[in-house]
């Protein structure tokens, strides 16, 4: 089986359809669904895999509610 680079110009010209290499979220129709879940595989990507643990936990807490801390 070829593996065929999936890419934004791929995707778009398969929008609508049922394509499987673009049918990322396995919905049965590229869409927007799908576009979201690329560009989320792309900016995933773009971290190096030695950074990836600590983009994840290096969130600032939120901030205090009028209420009190969350």
């Amino acid at each position: 089986i070829e593996e065929v680079e999936v890419t934004i110009d791929g995707l778009l010209e398969a929008w609508g359809t049922d394509d499987p290499r673009y049918d990322l979220n396995g919905d049965g129709n590229v869409d927007i669904d799908d576009l979201f879940a690329l560009l989320g595989q792309m900016a995933e990507d773009m971290i190096p895999p030695d950074e990836k643990a600590s983009a994840l936990t290096d969130v600032p807490a939120p901030p205090d509610t009028p209420d009190g801390p969350r």
